[in-house]
């Protein structure tokens, strides 16, 4: 598998922790600073309509921003519609907007890196979010 060519400084990387009945949202800048952080929106078309308009949000008070990354944990069917309707959205679009659905296993050895993070599962956005940052996403 090839690393992905990523313009850091330029990226706005998003997370998005995938559950039956709730997605939790986090997005970081290259320097870690949460945009979004740790947001739960319901696994509905509701919600990601929701997250939708947070990352639009979030690109339009950050004008440094040219592309978009967002990575979420391969669950099964939980967010296949997830990562469909993100990857398709017209308000995304302009700013080159990549969804990866990733290998859970990936995404726990890569949080086991993090020796001060809490043990609950409310952290996973970020450590998503933060897997995309450092490049680490290969397509």
């Amino acid at each position: 598998m090839k690393k992905i060519k990523i313009d850091h400084l330029s990226t706005l990387f998003v997370g998005i922790d995938i559950g039956s009945r709730t997605n939790v949202i986090s997005a970081l800048n290259f320097d870690q600073d949460f945009l979004i952080r740790m947001i739960p929106v319901a696994n509905a078309q509701g919600g990601a309509e929701q997250m939708e308009e947070m990352i639009a949000q979030v690109l339009s008070q950050h004008h440094e921003f040219r592309a978009v990354i967002i990575g979420l944990e391969s669950t099964g069917f939980y967010g296949v519609h997830i990562a469909n309707y993100l990857s398709t959205s017209e308000k995304l679009a302009p700013f080159s907007t990549k969804v990866y659905c990733l290998n859970p296993n990936e995404v726990k050895q890569y949080k086991k890196s993090f020796n001060s993070l809490d043990k609950n599962d409310g952290i996973d956005p970020f450590v998503i979010a933060d897997l995309a940052r450092v490049g680490r996403i290969r397509r």
